[in-house]
């Protein structure tokens, strides 16, 4: 673990580092563009979204948890990021490039290898939320392991859907149901002509301090989505015709003539509306402890590395609903104020 300090030393060789700073400024801009044209921060979060547009490209400004007066700039590129980059919050950084432009300034950029860890947020934004529909202790996924028991809530993002299924079930012997025929009529063992249909999912969670794997189930897949029920509703009788449709994220695109529904679906997975901030009511499909991790190897040029991780828990979905940013930020707001009239 190295120290901003040491990072900026011009004869420092090393290509991928980590190191803790805390984010005194948080910039976007647009990719083909040299300067930034929005710099949000706590103070001015009233009507601003906290999380930074993925359209754009971002730059964090940190500093040196022992000295202030320390700094280097962190460079994303358009995309998904972690959630909890707000000016203030105390981070830690793994793997991030190490780069030295021509006029010798000293830069980190964020890549797939890299991990960005939440440690601590601004003073003003505490545990404790309220908003308008609901009062609730939010529960960090950093902090999900085997301590934590029965139903908890989480606001995170979804950055991956890796798989998703859509299904009609016979109700009778549960084998696949097409056009309002089990499958195993042409066997002979069942004559039901009533099918249940079911849609489950695997997605990616995110809230800045840790991803988990979650399970997205029934209804909660529409909500996902970003689907109304009618929409749903022709979905539905669309996976009827052919029994049976599944989606997984590293599969190709079909062709549009062939297989239109499979293209549909896929389009539905990777919009940006899916990519939403959600409130989660969940609970643990498996106790994780602090011993349980899992090895991770990526490859960097022509150098593979190999690390070892916490084990991601895995999140059973009760409740899914889209997360009332505003709201969130109004409160954030109101704590900042009543913590600047009480000094």
């Amino acid at each position: 673990m190295m120290s901003i300090l040491g990072l900026l030393e011009l004869n420092f060789s090393f290509q991928l580092v980590s190191f803790p700073a805390v984010i005194l400024k948080r910039l976007t801009f647009h990719p083909d563009d040299c300067f930034e044209v929005r710099t949000p921060n706590l103070a001015s979060l009233g009507q601003e979204e906290p999380w930074t547009p993925n359209t754009l490209s971002l730059r964090l400004d940190l500093s040196d948890p022992s000295d202030p007066n320390v700094s280097i700039s962190l460079y994303f590129d358009p995309g998904t990021r972690p959630l909890g980059l707000l000016p203030g919050s105390k981070i830690l950084l793994h793997n991030v490039e190490h780069k030295i432009s021509k006029r010798k300034n000293v830069y980190c950029r964020f890549i797939n290898t890299s991990v960005l860890t939440v440690i601590s947020f601004p003073p003003s934004l505490q545990k404790r939320i309220t908003t308008d529909e609901t009062s609730f202790t939010r529960l960090y996924l950093r902090d999900i392991r085997g301590s934590v028991q029965g139903m908890q809530q989480a606001v995170c993002s979804i950055t991956r859907i890796s798989r998703l299924t859509l299904r009609w079930n016979c109700i009778w012997c549960g084998k696949l149901f097409t056009k309002g025929r089990c499958a195993a009529r042409q066997e002979g063992f069942c004559s039901s002509d009533c099918g249940r249909f079911g849609a489950s999912a695997s997605v990616v969670v995110d809230d800045g301090t840790a991803e988990s794997l979650a399970l997205v189930e029934a209804q909660q897949v529409a909500v996902m989505l970003g689907l109304t029920a009618a929409e749903w509703k022709v979905l539905k009788d669309e996976v009827w015709m052919r029994g049976e449709l599944e989606y997984s994220y590293n599969q190709q695109f079909h062709d549009p003539v062939a297989d239109p529904l499979w293209n549909v679906v896929a389009a539905l997975c990777c919009k940006a509306s899916s990519f939403r901030r959600f409130n989660l009511s969940f609970c643990l499909k498996k106790q994780l402890h602090h011993q349980d991790v899992s090895e991770k190897t990526f490859q960097l040029g022509e150098m593979r590395y190999a690390t070892q991780l916490l084990s991601s828990p895995v999140l059973f979905v009760k409740n899914i609903t889209p997360s009332d940013w505003k709201a969130l930020v109004s409160h954030w707001q109101h704590l900042h104020e009543a913590e600047q009239s009480t000094h």
